[in-house]
């Protein structure tokens, strides 16, 4: 696992898709990241625009988990800031998270693996707070609705 799972204040939804929206470099998609993607996740999303902006789209699985989005800060080269479905969203950063482009590409790429695979669990959403936690590692509380990528989860405990 080459992240660190972070609670974070939610933002609105900018899009229903499940996405990843890269900026920066000239509004491309910055091909480091698309390399990763597409030797981890061959032939899983396209390249799109929006606004001049690229991105790199992949369909959700689960309407009910909803897409994700990230995206490179035009502030802050080097700052990804990745939507998780309808729940939260989460950064990554050069300086942080990886001591070169490829490195955070691959951990970029971790956590989406990780997503995919159903060992990341959510729960809120954007507007009003959300969260996403390794299945793992988090604790079902009662009256709170959790999610995968693959739709619903069935608390087991409660």
């Amino acid at each position: 696992m080459g992240y660190t799972i972070l609670r974070l204040h939610s933002l609105e939804v900018l899009e229903q898709v499940y996405c990843i929206h890269i900026q920066g470099g000239g509004h491309i998609v910055n091909s480091v990241v698309v390399d990763v993607l597409e030797q981890r996740f061959p032939n899983h999303f396209s390249i799109e625009s929006e606004n001049g902006n690229s991105y790199i789209k992949f369909p959700a699985k689960s309407p009910e988990f909803g897409e994700m989005v990230v995206f490179e800060c035009e502030e802050y080269s080097g700052e990804f800031i990745i939507y998780v479905g309808n729940f939260t969203h989460y950064h990554m950063d050069l300086f942080i998270d990886g001591n070169n482009e490829m490195e955070l590409a691959n951990r970029i790429a971790d956590l989406l693996e990780d997503v995919f695979n159903d060992q990341i669990i959510c729960h809120g959403a954007h507007k009003t707070g959300g969260g996403f936690d390794r299945i793992d590692y988090f604790i079902e509380r009662e009256g709170i609705d959790y999610f995968t990528w693959s739709g619903k989860y069935i608390a087991s405990r409660l």
